[in-house]
C-alpha cells in the first residue's frame, strides 16, 4: 500500500491545475483512492480539493465535492488549510462562483458540513480581509443567519476595515452585528 500519499496528491493537484479550464475527459485520474477513510487529505489533499472545486469540468467539481463531503464526515480534511489555499489562489483570478456554489452545496448536507464551510470562509476572510469577494461574504452571512455561527475576533477586525455604503460594507455590517 502507498506509504507516502503526498506526492500522489501533489501530482493530482498539478493535473487539475494544468486542466483547470478544460471540459474534456482525457486528462482525468482515478479518484477512487480519495474516498478511502484512511487516506488523509491534509496537505496536498487540501490543494487538490481547493483546485478541483474551482475547475471548469462539472464532473470533476462534483466528484471533488463528494470527496469533500466524505472527508468532512470522516475528519480527514482541514478547513483552515483549504481557506488558506483559496486565499492564495484568489490572486490568479479563478471563477469564484464555482467555489461559492460548492461550499453552498456542502453546507446543505448537515450542520457539520455547514460548520466546515463556515471555517473555510472565516479563514479566507481572516487571510484576505477587505478584499474578500462578495460571494464569499454573502455565503458567510447566510451561514451565520441559518446556524448562528460566531465570527472570530480576527475576522471581526478584518470586517471593520470594509468601509463605504456599497454591498460589501452592508454585508460586513450585518456580519459584525451581534459580534462573536
Amino acid at each position: 500500500w502507498l506509504q507516502n500519499k503526498e506526492p500522489l496528491l501533489a501530482r493530482m493537484a498539478k493535473n487539475i491545475l494544468h486542466n483547470i479550464n478544460s471540459i474534456g475527459n482525457d486528462w482525468q485520474d482515478d479518484y477512487s483512492i480519495l474516498f478511502d477513510p484512511d487516506f488523509p487529505l491534509d496537505e496536498n489533499g487540501s490543494w487538490f480539493l481547493s483546485l478541483a472545486l474551482v475547475t471548469k469540468h462539472d464532473d470533476v467539481r462534483r466528484l471533488a465535492l463528494d470527496v469533500l463531503i466524505a472527508a468532512v464526515e470522516e475528519q480527514r480534511v482541514n478547513a483552515s488549510k483549504i481557506g488558506e489555499n483559496i486565499a492564495l489562489l484568489l490572486e490568479h483570478k479563478f471563477t469564484i462562483l464555482r467555489w461559492t456554489k460548492s461550499f453552498r452545496e456542502l453546507a446543505r448536507i448537515s450542520q457539520l458540513h455547514a460548520l466546515f464551510a463556515w471555517q473555510v470562509l472565516i479563514t479566507l476572510l481572516e487571510k484576505i480581509g477587505p478584499t474578500c469577494p462578495i460571494g464569499f461574504t454573502e455565503l458567510l452571512l447566510e451561514l451565520k443567519e441559518e446556524y448562528g455561527f460566531g465570527v472570530t475576533v480576527v475576522a471581526l477586525e478584518q470586517l471593520k476595515l470594509i468601509s463605504g455604503s456599497g454591498k460589501a460594507a452592508t454585508l460586513a455590517k450585518k456580519l459584525m452585528a451581534d459580534g462573536t
